[in-house]
């Protein structure tokens, strides 16, 4: 179990790359940690239509490994035979520790979603250098590395089409939003992938571990503290893959929102006063068992021809962000919503409150995807991400915020009385 949490770390340190150098790098230091610096440690990654590996990064005595490339049908070579086959290969030879001679070696292909992406490989001098125990920390790691090249893949393609974008439409679209989409996208698969890769390795050492103990019940050898190691074991598996899987649901489910369509919503003309007063309603019961109060001052008969439902969500999802980070550690706390109109045919609304305040730091990328004031706190860091986004693309308008660290916080967004039609 101690060995499970220790590679979770080593996993999300691995996972928050989305550059291969940053990977290999990382996987460098913690196989030598975790292994004893086995003297060779070599990735070979495979590309989409080639029939070579080619040797991506590699140490052998603390020394870089110059360029290589192996061809995919080598009968012989380990290498090949465990991309070519997706069959982990293990050499175990007796004999004296000599250099050069390697004796005991581990070849793993790195295998996601029946994609191959490589295979990593580790040797050493010495006879029986892995055991079992070793295998299944390098099995591990390379499960991680496989996720990490992934993300790093699927980043490098998501530039590459950036580029491409920007440069066939940036008179349309500035380069700034491209690159937000970029991250975007790129953290959403980070993201995704984390808690997925934790939850899939748990899996897997349960499914291990049920074998293991079938094996033992079918020859009568089982014990009691075999059956209550496993118990442990799959308490603790059964709990990592939960909070993986919900974090995943909670993320899927957040991105929805911000990949809002205009042309699904309903535009219709409604009044704000009563579309901001049903949005305070639903969070009415949230705000007084929180020991909150909002006030709501909203001009009468104030109509806009727009997008009700998404401008119903901003207004929720702004109240309910209050809640969770203006008021930590304060009671009676107090909001205020309001709205006016402009001279230029818009509407100017804002939600101020007393809460603790914001940092310059802070409030200069509360709207960017995933930026959390409190890395600790279990969200997903979308929420402010998701009204900027509808804000912008939906209501076409545009939010900022104030703050002084300490004093509260005002968000605002001002948005046309009429908005205008959507593209075709």
């Amino acid at each position: 179990a101690e060995t499970l949490r220790m590679l979770g770390e080593v996993g999300r340190d691995i996972t928050a790359n989305l550059e291969a150098s940053a990977v290999f790098a990382a996987m460098q230091g913690h196989v030598e940690k975790l292994l004893n610096a086995p003297p060779y440690l070599a990735i070979f990654r495979a590309f989409a239509g080639s029939d070579m590996l080619e040797l991506a990064c590699g140490w052998q005595d603390g020394q870089s490994l110059p360029v290589e490339k192996i061809a995919l049908d080598d009968p012989q070579h380990p290498v090949a035979r465990a991309a070519r086959d997706w069959q982990e290969i293990a050499i175990a030879e007796e004999g004296e520790a000599v250099p050069g001679k390697i004796l005991s070696a581990l070849y793993v292909p790195l295998i996601i979603d029946q994609r191959p992406l490589g295979v990593m490989a580790i040797s050493s001098h010495q006879a029986r250098a892995f055991g079992e125990r070793e295998q299944l920390i390098f099995r591990t790691l390379c499960g991680y590395a496989a996720i990490a090249l992934d993300n790093a893949n699927a980043y490098q393609r998501l530039q590459q089409v950036q580029s491409k974008l920007v440069a066939q439409e940036k008179k349309i679209i500035s380069q700034e939003k491209m690159a937000a989409l970029g991250g975007l996208v790129a953290g959403v698969a980070h993201e995704l992938n984390t808690p997925l890769g934790n939850a899939l390795m748990m899996a897997n050492s349960l499914q291990d571990d049920i074998d293991d103990l079938g094996l033992k019940l079918g020859s009568a050898s089982m014990q009691k503290s075999d059956l209550v190691r496993f118990l442990e074991h799959a308490q603790e598996a059964s709990n990592t893959i939960n909070q993986g899987l919900n974090t995943a649901v909670k993320l899927v489910n957040s991105f929805r929102q911000v990949a809002v369509d205009r042309s699904s919503e309903e535009r219709r003309v409604f009044d704000l006063q009563q579309v901001c007063a049903d949005a305070v309603a639903t969070m009415a019961d949230q705000i007084s068992m929180a020991g909150h109060t909002i006030e709501v001052e909203i001009p009468k008969l104030l109509s806009l021809n727009s997008y009700p439902k998404p401008l119903a969500q901003v207004l929720t999802q702004l109240i309910s962000n209050c809640l969770t980070h203006a008021f930590t550690g304060r009671s009676h706390g107090k909001m205020m919503l309001e709205a006016r109109q402009e001279s230029s045919g818009r509407v100017l609304v804002s939600l101020a409150d007393n809460g603790i305040g914001l940092s310059e730091t802070d409030l200069k990328r509360i709207f960017d995807p995933f930026f959390k004031v409190n890395p600790e706190h279990s969200g997903t860091g979308l929420g402010l991400s998701i009204c900027s986004n509808i804000v912008s693309s939906v209501l076409n308008g545009h939010i900022s915020a104030n703050s002084t660290l300490g004093q509260g916080t005002t968000i605002s967004f001002e948005i046309p009385l009429t908005a205008p039609e959507p593209r075709a």
